[in-house]
């Protein structure tokens, strides 16, 4: 009668064995799918777009995504080179204005639209339009501003009366 480790070690040789051949006969399968798509002149996208569920035949791309399924970019970050498609949430590198400082040239290469949006946003500091408000509040103790707009600083927050702080 045959031990348990006889019979453990010749399920071990027999699952080694049907591994080469599963191995082998996927080997064959491939050289004829590639011979039959060579032969028959087929792309990878054709097949793919042959198994997908919508298409029947030939795939045809759809308007802002690449073959591949994923939305073309259209947006760039040019200090990262993330980028986003335009669709779901907006990335907090966009800011909440002024998308066209992140657009990418449409046909323009990935280094170039990098390049150009560097550029673009490299600009001096006196060129950059900034809007800025005039101070209405002066601390006189330390000569710090305030606009008025935004989180009031500490200097200001506790005093019950603002007018004493106002700028004429």
């Amino acid at each position: 009668m045959a031990t348990l480790e006889a019979i453990q070690a010749r399920i071990q040789k027999l699952q080694g064995q049907a591994a080469e051949l599963e191995d082998q006969s996927k080997h064959l399968a491939l050289a004829k799918i590639r011979d039959l798509m060579i032969k028959h002149d087929v792309t990878l996208e054709q097949i793919e777009g042959a198994l997908s569920k919508k298409g029947r035949g030939a795939s045809v791309a759809k308007k802002g995504a690449t073959s591949s399924g994923a939305p073309i970019a259209k947006y760039r970050n040019p200090k990262t080179g993330a980028t986003w498609s335009g669709r779901g949430r907006r990335p907090a590198w966009m800011g909440k204005r002024n998308f066209d400082r992140f657009l990418i040239e449409a046909g323009a290469s990935d280094s170039s639209a990098v390049s150009t949006a560097v550029k673009a946003s490299a600009k001096k500091p006196e060129e950059r339009t900034k809007h800025t408000v005039a101070p209405k509040y002066r601390d006189p103790a330390s000569g710090t501003t305030w606009s008025g707009r935004g989180l009031a600083p500490l200097w200001i927050r506790g005093a019950k009366d603002r007018t004493a702080y106002l700028i004429a």
